[in-house]
């Protein structure tokens, strides 16, 4: 449901976000295919927020592409999503 071929935005971005609460790893390339070809700027926003809850250091070049980017409106986002990343990456690193 979270995959393009979704009917309706509202149904994509809530199948994106459940993925994420439910830590779904199989549906980032999906979420990160949604990132860079979001039908709507809604679902953009979404797959970056799920990507700050799901993804690790594989998704971190594709945010840092977005704040590089020209999109105003995905910046902020993809800031929270990095420091969430960073913030569990150096969480796992002191707890190992």
């Amino acid at each position: 449901m979270a995959g393009p071929a979704t009917s309706g935005e509202l149904t994509r971005i809530t199948a994106i976000q459940v993925c994420a609460q439910l830590n779904v790893q199989d549906a980032l390339p999906v979420i990160q295919a949604a990132v860079q070809n979001g039908q709507t700027m809604t679902v953009r926003i979404s797959a970056i927020g799920a990507l700050g809850s799901l993804g690790g250091a594989e998704v971190i070049p594709l945010l840092n592409s977005v704040l590089q980017g020209t999109e105003e409106r995905l910046k902020l986002p993809a800031q929270h999503a990095l420091n969430q990343i960073e913030n569990r990456l150096q969480t796992q690193a002191k707890s190992s």
